[in-house]
């Protein structure tokens, strides 16, 4: 049958981008299959963002009984977060309430556009981060092997249960490794490329301050790359532009550019925390940065053992001339989150899988696996494999277990998800997503959270089965994927050209 032009334009596109195509769909499709539900900080984005499309405004009056994570502003209340995160899940819920505008039951619609608005803000960037880092990935390894490490960073990380509730982290980490994607390309850098780079680098800022750190590597590889070139105000330019949002936020809000939701907490354990130090960072604490790193509750290298690779592989990558500019920021980017964190009273963040604070850290880290992942992909592959189950039981279970002292001062997190996953004991936070006057909108008959499975009539692991059937589909579409890029045996996996696949 001839194919008429615009039909064979969008086969052509679709061959060409096939593998491309199957990490962004594998990705997004694991994130849609949990939803973790309400908590205190998924709440105060997504009622913000209602707030914003509803009712045309950023305080939270009525949905004051929604979130601890809340602050002072005058007489009303607003979410003490940064505001980046709620304006950047505004699309999302829009096609959620035209999605959900038939269902009667406000409840139900209520936890179903929840779900949407967080699969559309954090799932997608997860899965649009999968593909950036393919990308990035792809420039030293084949195809095949910057496809598991981009799947892994994704899906055998924290990053993944992180993008099963409306969190700021994913956006995070998709804006700042795009930056460092647009500073360490091979091509030139035109003016364009270094307003958004700027652009990129000062998004983080918008939705979680202390990433504010990231810019002094990511200014010092762009100083490096350009060679002080004055073309580098392109970059300050987009910085600026960028800064000009919260700082807006900040003066309309809180009557001070600089003045946070943080520096007016209603919360008094917070607001405890805040008043030390400065503004609750302390100094760098190595019981800290054991805990993060290796500790049993909110440790990075415990929890995914595949990002015990990044140290080593920063320093190899370092030690080439070739990579050692790129390496270098990376390092700079992990390394100052991760000792900020250290840093901070509050370091684990409260009910997470990880830090969620320090959560931009585990992006960079794979960047130095990609330096190892051809000498030691064996080792490597079985660290992305426990990861990836642990992080399996995060979202089954929950993805926001109790914080240290809750359950003993440092208890062991991968026990505690054992216990209840081994049974089947899914979904076990069950808090309401959006509160009105303290009780949950409407009457719901849909659980706050799920799995898909368990909205088919699934119970316990048998829930997991449509997940186990989807992977295995998944696992073909990728081989037939690679295919493409070997069409013969024994051939260099390369990325088709456009007119290798002319007719």
């Amino acid at each position: 049958m001839m194919l008429t032009n615009p039909q064979h334009r969008l086969r052509t596109w679709g061959r060409l981008h096939a593998l491309d195509l199957s990490i962004v769909l594998t990705v997004f499709l694991a994130c849609g299959y949990f939803f973790q539900g309400g908590g205190w900080n998924q709440n105060a984005h997504f009622v913000t963002t209602i707030a914003l499309v509803d009712e045309g405004t950023v305080y939270l009056d009525t949905w004051r009984g929604s979130s601890g994570d809340i602050a002072n502003a005058g007489e009303h209340i607003v979410a003490n977060k940064a505001i980046g995160t709620a304006l950047a899940a505004i699309p999302a819920y829009l096609v959620a309430k035209l999605l959900t505008w038939p269902l009667t039951n406000v409840g139900n619609a209520l936890i179903l556009r929840a779900y949407l608005t967080t699969l559309g803000t954090s799932g997608l960037a997860l899965a649009m981060l999968a593909w950036l880092f393919f990308r990035y990935a792809q420039r030293t390894l084949e195809p095949g092997a910057a496809t598991a490490v981009a799947l892994a960073m994704a899906l055998a990380t924290p990053l993944f249960p992180s993008s099963t509730m409306l969190s700021s982290h994913p956006l995070v980490s998709l804006a700042a490794f795009g930056a460092f994607m647009l500073l360490t390309r091979q091509t030139p850098l035109s003016n364009r490329a270094l307003l958004a780079a700027g652009v990129l680098a000062a998004l983080p800022v918008t939705m979680e301050y202390l990433t504010g750190v990231i810019l002094l590597p990511l200014g010092l590889l762009a100083l490096v790359r350009m060679r002080g070139s004055w073309r580098l105000v392109f970059m300050a330019m987009g910085i600026a532009l960028v800064a000009l949002v919260p700082l807006t936020y900040h003066l309309l809000v809180f009557g001070h550019p600089l003045h946070t939701g943080y520096d007016a907490m209603v919360n008094p354990e917070f607001a405890h925390a805040q008043a030390q130090g400065w503004h609750g960072f302390t100094g760098l604490s190595v019981w800290r940065l054991y805990q993060l790193t290796f500790g049993p509750n909110r440790g990075y290298f415990f929890l995914s053992p595949l990002l015990l690779a990044a140290v080593p592989g920063w320093v190899a990558a370092i030690r080439r001339p070739a990579s050692r500019r790129d390496a270098l920021a990376a390092l700079g980017v992990g390394g100052l989150v991760l000792g900020l964190v250290a840093s901070f009273v509050h370091w684990h963040s409260g009910s997470a899988t990880g830090s969620r604070y320090a959560l931009l850290f585990v992006t960079f880290a794979v960047v130095g696996v990609v330096e190892l992942w051809p000498r030691y992909r064996g080792y490597l592959q079985v660290g992305a494999l426990w990861g990836g189950f642990v992080m399996l039981m995060s979202v089954s279970v929950t993805a926001i277990p109790p914080p240290p002292g809750q359950s003993g001062p440092v208890y062991n997190v991968l026990a505690w998800w054992w216990g209840r996953f081994w049974v089947g004991d899914f979904s076990v936070w069950q808090q309401a997503v959006a509160m009105q006057h303290g009780r949950p909108v409407g009457t719901p008959t849909l659980p706050y959270a799920f799995n898909l499975g368990q909205l088919l009539g699934l119970n316990g692991l048998w829930s997991l089965v449509p997940l186990v059937l989807t992977g295995g589909l998944v696992v073909v579409t990728l081989r037939r994927a690679l295919m493409r890029w070997s069409p013969t045996p024994g051939a260099a996996k390369t990325m088709p050209t456009r007119a290798a696949v002319e007719p």
